[in-house]
């Protein structure tokens, strides 16, 4: 599955308050999804890349994620933390910046 298409399920998850509409989403999500990326779903879906009981500290501070994601966009890191600072989310200003082409991220 495309990072994109998983994306795009995480968008409808976070656009509702219905915990209903929340479960079909999330149903369509895993009928969708292939066995091998089932686990790795449900971890970026608690916010996590490996399971708690790993203990796996990412050590990213904000600055870090601004000069990297200011490379991949290649443009200035001021830029980056001045969207950041008016939108909040670092995955919006990433989503802004950071233009399709290519095959895509693949999760």
């Amino acid at each position: 599955m495309k990072f994109s298409e998983l994306a795009s399920y995480f968008e409808r998850l976070e656009a509702t308050t219905k915990r209903l509409e929340m479960f079909e989403i999330l149903a369509e999500l895993f009928r969708k999804a292939e066995a091998h990326e089932i686990d790795k779903i449900i971890y970026l879906s608690q916010g996590q890349l490996v399971p708690s009981f790993q203990g796996l500290e990412m050590g990213m501070s904000e600055k870090l994620l601004i000069r990297v994601l200011a490379g991949a966009a290649q443009c200035e890191s001021g830029k980056v933390a001045t969207l950041f600072r008016q939108v909040g989310d670092l995955g919006k200003v990433a989503e802004e910046l950071v233009t399709g082409g290519g095959k895509g991220l693949s999760i």
